[in-house]
């Protein structure tokens, strides 16, 4: 790319950077406050003050906007939800194994869900799927993708597991923001990312308040059953699948670049420096 090909991506991250300030400063708030419904009021607040400046900045720099990603579910969205548990499942035994590693090394990184099960539901599981993924795949994402569609899966989920600001979810965050990236991409709708993200934050909290129970055992043969049923349908349907897919690797004028230029810039961009801060805040908790 020349100098002057690069310049809309730097806008890019630019208005990216701005967005980010924004939601991450109201977001940071609602962690201040000890009522639950000023917390998610200011949760809702951050989303609606990034959407807002979002549409200001699409109007001040015109950086381009790929507007496929909607929040309309479709066919390709329903069909994405029988991979729910396949889905579920994998982040779920990735978080298993990082939260090991964390009690190994002397790392708390659990979350407090309280002592009321409705309450963590709504601001624990519902509130933060529908929030982050607004943020990261309906307004993070979307600016990316006119560059290069793996390369801002990549970047947004970077972006996305270092927002956690916790080496225990990091890893797993990561996955799952490479899994909810390319659903987007793919579906073109952030409705399943939305639905998938608030039924694994959901089930993490049925297992804390039910870990003596027989739940997390009905809960491991149902995963495991629902795998193997998502395992079958990945065979059937693989040449419908990797045709899907390829949209993400599709050569036409829109790409501009590739994957490693799009992550490449985003460490070339102001918007390092607040993912250097959300890994001094991690490392902080040790």
């Amino acid at each position: 790319m020349s100098r002057n090909e690069s310049n809309p991506l730097k806008q890019s991250f630019l208005a990216l950077f701005f967005l980010c300030v924004t939601y991450i400063a109201v977001f940071s708030l609602s962690a201040l406050t000890r009522a639950w419904w000023f917390g998610c009021l200011l949760e809702v607040a951050a989303v609606v003050f990034a959407l807002l400046l979002n549409r200001f900045s699409y109007t001040c720099q015109g950086a381009p906007k790929d507007y496929d990603i909607t929040w309309k579910p479709n066919t390709p969205s329903w069909v994405a939800c029988l991979f729910l548990p396949l889905f579920v499942g994998a982040v779920m035994l990735l978080s298993l194994g990082t939260n090991a590693l964390g009690e190994w090394v002397g790392y708390n990184g659990t979350h407090d869900y309280g002592d009321n099960l409705w309450l963590s539901l709504l601001t624990s599981a519902l509130l933060p799927a529908i929030t982050e993924e607004v943020f990261c795949r309906y307004l993070f994402l979307p600016r990316l993708t006119v560059y290069s569609r793996s390369g801002a899966i990549l970047a947004s989920a970077l972006f996305f597991s270092l927002l956690h600001g916790n080496f225990v979810q990091i890893p797993y965050a990561f996955f799952a923001g490479l899994c909810l990236g390319t659903l987007a991409v793919v579906c073109k709708s952030i409705f399943p990312c939305i639905l998938f993200h608030a039924c694994n934050n959901a089930a993490s909290i049925l297992l804390h308040f039910f870990a003596h129970t027989l739940l997390p055992t009905i809960l491991l043969y149902v995963l495991l059953g629902t795998v193997l049923v998502c395992g079958v349908l990945v065979v059937v349907f693989r040449r419908k699948i990797l045709t899907a897919l390829n949209c993400l690797v599709a050569k036409d004028e829109r790409l501009l670049t590739p994957a490693r230029g799009v992550v490449g810039h985003m460490f070339t961009s102001p918007l390092v420096f607040l993912l250097i801060l959300f890994v001094i805040e991690a490392c902080l908790r040790f």
